[in-house]
């Protein structure tokens, strides 16, 4: 009768589950992993050799700057759970693009429990509630980003279950198990997530605390033992690491613009579209936060919105600021954005109630609340190419097309559902899948390929001697192939460098049949590629006149 019961009180949630296990699971290994999730699988690949993750396997050294491992050969870059993730997946099915995303996929799908509790936690009505749900199935994102050998999504897990614990243990009086827990794993999946949620929850804690006087003095001590077991238990690996030389990190002035006006406009905008959170965040203060009438909806409006968009206002700030260090915090995002359409549904007034249902329905499945945000960029086209040749002299030639790409054609109306449809039921034929192809038909182990980009993936599929851009020109090794990834860019010095090598030294130019892309396999929605790409600029491999091919 129990588990009955159950089925019929959570008829929505099962079906969902069921709807959205299919989609995470359907063809999510047809895509080769690009450079990112290359590196993960080449790390892992090491891990089971070693132990640890090591960067020299006796044939390659993995970099990506030449200061991401230490002394001893040991990966400090980046945090290890992920790595670990990955390579008990290699132990149990061996070694493919299946088994570096598989166990990943699986924590994406059941990342859908703990977003499912937190929605239950902080949803102002039903509707609120079965709307989350409904925009959970149909959120691009979550799938494209749990799809990834990457650790978004222990991201997507964990920060759900993090929210949840300062939900109950400041309105539930619940334990500190979880609050710690979570974010001691939250700091080992990615450490710049980590300090940036911290930094936005401490702020909570701390307003929070200031207007609550009667539970101040009982909520403080269990935030102090919180916070003291926290650091025990992530300080001395910091130290380990030198995690602070990665956060004094240089970067010059034009290229901080550039990535700033990737993430607000492109990365955080194509998630979660700027113009409703801004919206739903008015909104928010005009109907429920000055309502004295509703103090449960005041509690948990506020909750979603500070803790929903105080993270992305101090991810602006770091070097590296992307939606996918936050990619956790979408379930927040879903229910900001869903507090004005709830109002209007319920309204008696039959056009607010069309109003809501048409911006629910545009909201879950095009990109036009992205898309409109670029029309007042249209009048200032020449303006902006302009100020980017100023800005960035030396790519002058270039900033035509970047403005271009980055602000006149995000203007195009699309249906990320319906392409993600399309992506789990076609093959999908990328850069990487024809480089490696022809690298493995026409080469050996032995063979050794300098390569500007993709390069941890060609060593993941290859295994053969791979060197990448800040290897290949210090280096006396001559090469057998050389990938050029962009090879139009020779103002940048590194692409220069490959094409003047190949051409000095009559490498035979290949172009394959592929068209050739910054990133393969990139998630975040603005910029992936959900089917294969029409060949406008082939892929372009040199090869050494007296390569011996393959037999």
């Amino acid at each position: 009768m129990r588990i009955e019961k159950f089925f019929m009180n959570n008829k929505l949630e099962i079906f969902v589950f069921l709807i959205v296990s299919i989609l995470m699971l359907s063809n999510f290994s047809n895509m080769y992993l690009w450079n990112d999730e290359g590196e993960t699988a080449v790390l892992a690949k090491n891990t089971l050799l070693f132990g640890i993750p090591k960067v020299y396997d006796g044939t390659n050294f993995i970099t990506n700057y030449g200061n991401d491992y230490n002394s001893g050969l040991i990966w400090t870059w980046s945090s290890w759970l992920h790595i670990y993730i990955a390579a008990l997946s290699f132990l149990i099915f061996g070694f493919s693009t299946f088994s570096a995303r598989i166990l990943f996929v699986v924590i994406g799908i059941l990342s859908f429990f703990p977003i499912i509790a937190l929605f239950r936690k902080i949803s102002v009505n039903r509707l609120h509630y079965y709307l989350s749900i409904l925009s959970l199935l149909f959120f691009v994102p979550y799938y494209l980003y749990s799809r990834q050998s990457r650790y978004y999504a222990l991201l997507i897990f964990l920060m759900p279950v993090i929210l949840i614990s300062i939900y109950n243990m400041l309105f539930k009086n619940g334990s500190i198990l979880w609050f710690v827990l979570s974010f001691t794993l939250l700091f080992y999946s990615n450490y710049l997530s980590f300090f940036v949620l911290m930094t936005s929850a401490s702020l909570y804690l701390f307003l929070v605390l200031l207007k609550n006087t009667l539970k101040r003095k009982k909520l403080l001590k269990k935030l102090a033992a919180s916070y003291a077991i926290i650091f025990l238990l992530t300080f001395p690996w910091a130290l380990y690491i030198n995690i602070f030389e990665r956060i004094s990190t240089k970067i010059n002035l034009a290229d901080w613009i550039m990535r700033k006006i990737d993430y607000v406009l492109h990365s955080i905008n194509s998630t979660a579209p700027l113009l409703l959170l801004l919206l739903s965040s008015i909104f928010l203060l005009l109907f429920f936060y000055f309502n004295k009438d509703k103090v449960v909806n005041k509690q948990k409006t506020f909750f979603i919105f500070f803790n929903g968009i105080i993270p992305i206002i101090i991810l602006f700030f770091p070097r590296y600021s992307d939606v996918r260090y936050l990619i956790g915090l979408f379930p927040l995002w879903i229910s900001l954005i869903l507090l004005p359409i709830i109002f209007l549904l319920i309204s008696k007034r039959r056009t607010l109630k069309i109003i809501g249902a048409a911006i629910l329905f545009l909201f879950l499945f095009t990109n036009i609340f992205y898309s409109v945000g670029f029309y007042p960029f249209f009048p200032f086209e020449n303006y902006l190419k302009g100020k980017c040749s100023a800005l960035a002299p030396k790519n002058a030639k270039y900033c035509n097309s970047w403005v271009e790409d980055n602000f006149i054609s995000q203007k195009e109306l699309k249906f990320p559902f319906f392409y993600y449809l399309y992506e789990i039921t076609h093959d999908y034929d990328g850069p990487v899948e024809g480089v490696v192809g022809y690298l493995k038909s026409n080469g050996n182990k032995n063979s050794i390929v300098f390569a500007n980009n993709e390069y941890f993936s060609l060593q993941f599929y290859t295994s053969m001697k791979v060197l990448n851009t800040v290897q290949y020109q210090v280096t006396n090794l001559t090469p057998d192939f050389i990938f050029v990834n962009l090879p139009d860019r020779r103002d940048i010095p590194k692409i220069n460098y490959l094409i003047t090598y190949a051409e000095k030294n009559n490498y035979t130019k290949i172009a394959l049949p592929y068209q050739d892309l910054p990133w393969d396999n990139r998630p975040v929605v603005w910029y992936h590629k959900f089917w294969t790409q029409p060949v406008k600029d082939s892929v372009t491999i040199y090869k050494k006149v007296n390569t011996r091919i393959k037999k």
